[in-house]
């Protein structure tokens, strides 16, 4: 059997079985092993490939806004998105994460034509910078920074802004559905179970056990009690697995006070934080079944040991320890008054909800970055009120953590005397309203993150965009900073950033910026999927056999394409594997 033979045989049944939901036949399993003879490149050259995509919030349905590279320098950017189609100027959403598909980075903003404002989701062009498509939204509520998502099983885009859901087509831009809520969204953005998303959380929903996949979101009462969490179908209507048309919503629970509760997902149950049952005092972390047909009954809820309320999201990791371990959930809260460690940050058990610690921190509606050494990165804090931005580092002991360093204390030089962290006396770094990203390479581990604007308005778009070394410290026995701390930066960018193959994408003050170089064109076609008749366009000697973009058609074009195919084929075949 030829080699391309053995790979459409073995594509074939990857795509009758591993595509619709369903965990893939022994069948399929030994012609994987026998395509691995025919094809033992290929996995090499996928080890040297970072994660494609960063489909949602934190980049994964379990918000672990990891990846595994990042770009080799920020010195300048590679493009930069500013102005529409008409050369109407575009303001966007300045805290507002991206959503990343292989070939397009979707970002929500404004233009202002004939004195009127109009907000707008953009879909841009990875490779080139230019607008593929615009589609109009409702306008964000209360200056809500959500962030748009892409399921990647349906090629969909989603964005909640306003009080509305709203889903379009990835390739064109057409709607595809809307969704009316009876809240808006404010700060949070949505949960989509689908989709190869990058960190442990990859892989169909629910082991891969063909469940219909859902979209999750939380609607603001950020002064009261009537906050909810909304369970939205997205998956196509079928009469016996899934009766729901997708934009149907299945079921509203009460959570109390919400603002900013962006939901997580891992082994079947969504996780969400909120303010708590009054809106003020001790906030709550709740656990539902996220297969229920109904509403479902709470599964586990954990009070928070101080009295205050969590107004960001939680972010579910695995245990390193052993494969049938309970994951973990880690939230950090946010106190209105105090210094930076006025609020805190806590781990529980994500099958009980019991604590295993709780520690001071800055206050923030950020999200924690837990790494697999036991470190968890925080960034929180705004200028004033007794806080000021930060980075803090805390490391996981077990039963106890502990602050490893904060970039503010680490970094002050109290110039006048006066024992105030005055602006100018330390770095200004990450800030209570900046998610960072990290780049998990060994030989290059790189947090990216953003400083907030230095004035109390910080929803203002980052005002600079920094690369942190966290193999070395910010300071030393004599003060300063270990050669190499800050690894990278670029003045003029920094909010919230998305990780996608080596390339890295932020909003700032000049608009959308792309870092990197360009990824690989795989959709050979041009469909909008990339899929095995990207493979067979291919060899046939049709579409855009270009992939690796150097000017020349060869078998490195072929290598390419085949790596990024193999990719879904291992998170499909994992796909019933405890996250």
């Amino acid at each position: 059997m030829s080699a391309l033979a053995s790979f459409i045989k073995f594509s074939d049944l990857f795509r009758s079985f591993g595509r619709g939901g369903g965990a893939l036949p022994r069948a399929a399993s030994l012609v994987s092993i026998a395509f691995l003879t025919v094809f033992p490149g290929i996995f090499a050259i996928r080890s040297t490939l970072a994660s494609p995509e960063w489909p949602q919030f934190g980049g994964s349905r379990g918000r672990v806004s990891n990846n595994d590279a990042g770009p080799a320098s920020i010195s300048s950017p590679t493009w930069t998105f500013a102005s529409d189609t008409s050369g109407n100027a575009i303001r966007f959403v300045g805290q507002s994460g991206l959503a990343v598909s292989r070939d397009v980075v979707l970002a929500a903003g404004s233009i202002t034509v004939a004195s009127q404002r109009q907000f707008k989701l953009w879909a841009i062009d990875r490779r080139t910078g230019l607008q593929r498509w615009a589609a109009l939204i409702a306008a964000p509520a209360f200056d809500s920074w959500s962030s748009p998502a892409i399921d990647l099983r349906t090629n969909t885009a989603v964005v909640a802004s306003g009080s509305v859901v709203a889903a379009f087509d990835l390739t064109s831009g057409a709607t595809k559905w809307q969704t009316t809520l009876a809240a808006p969204i404010v700060n949070a953005s949505p949960l989509l179970t689908s989709g190869h998303g990058v960190g442990p959380q990859g892989g169909q929903w629910n082991g891969g056990l063909g469940i219909a996949n859902r979209i999750f979101v939380t609607e603001y009462d950020g002064f009261g009690t009537d906050g909810s969490l909304t369970c939205i179908n997205s998956d196509p209507y079928h009469a016996a697995a899934n009766p729901h048309q997708p934009g149907a919503v299945l079921w509203s629970v009460p959570i109390g006070g919400s603002s900013g509760n962006t939901p997580a997902f891992s082994g079947g149950m969504v996780y969400v934080a909120t303010l708590g049952r009054s809106g003020f005092g001790a906030g709550q972390i709740l656990a539902f079944r996220a297969d229920a047909a109904i509403a479902p009954d709470l599964v586990w809820a954990f009070d928070n040991v101080i009295e205050e309320g969590f107004f960001g999201g939680v972010c579910v990791v695995p245990s390193s320890n052993a494969a049938n371990a309970p994951a973990s959930v880690f939230a950090a809260s946010y106190a209105f008054s105090g210094a930076r460690t006025s609020s805190n940050l806590v781990k529980l058990d994500a099958s009980t909800g019991a604590l295993r610690w709780s520690i001071g921190c800055n206050r923030t509606s950020a999200t924690p970055i837990a790494l697999a050494d036991g470190r968890i990165i925080l960034s929180g804090g705004i200028r004033g009120f007794g806080s000021v931005p930060t980075i803090q580092v805390f490391k996981d002991q077990g039963t106890f953590a502990t602050l490893l360093w904060d970039s503010a204390a680490a970094t002050w030089v109290d110039t006048n005397g006066n024992g105030t962290m005055d602006l100018g006396e330390y770095t200004v770094l990450g800030g209570w309203s900046m998610q960072p990203a990290f780049a998990s390479s060994p030989a290059a581990p790189r947090l990216f993150l953003g400083a907030i604007s230095t004035n109390l308005a910080s929803t203002a778009a980052c005002t600079d965009l920094y690369a942190i070394d966290t193999s070395k410290l910010p300071f030393n026995t004599g003060g300063a900073a270990q050669p190499g701390y800050l690894a990278m930066h670029y003045v003029g960018a920094g909010s919230t950033p998305a990780l996608a193959d080596a390339n890295l994408y932020t909003i700032g003050a000049a608009g959308l910026l792309a870092f990197g170089p360009p990824p690989p064109r795989c959709d050979v076609n041009s469909d909008g999927v990339v899929d095995i008749e990207d493979l067979y366009s291919w060899f046939r000697g049709t579409g855009l056999r270009d992939v690796n973009i150097d000017g020349s058609v060869n078998d490195t074009d072929r290598a390419v394409l085949e790596a990024e195919l193999r990719r879904d084929e291992i998170v499909d075949m994992n796909a019933g594997r405890r996250p």
